[in-house]
């Protein structure tokens, strides 16, 4: 996902989106996508995992971040 955020970022900064194009911004939305889709379910995966009592916190902790991360990223 970098190379494409990267690319809009560029973007973005210099106020050239709408050069990019609508094949390339469906690009980088499907790219971006499969990423969040890939984050979604290691999140169900982590959420459902056994997890020892002396990592609980720390798991509890990544679990949260992750959420949060797709929060940000996901549109409303």
């Amino acid at each position: 996902m970098n190379p494409d955020f990267e690319k809009l970022r560029q973007a973005i900064d210099a106020d050239t989106v709408a050069d990019l194009g609508t094949d390339t911004l469906t690009a980088i939305k499907a790219t971006f996508q499969k990423g969040t889709d890939a984050y979604t379910e290691n999140l169900n995966r982590l959420q459902q995992a056994a997890v020892p009592v002396r990592i609980l916190g720390r798991h509890k902790q990544l679990v949260a971040a992750i959420e949060t991360t797709l929060k940000l990223v996901r549109p409303c």
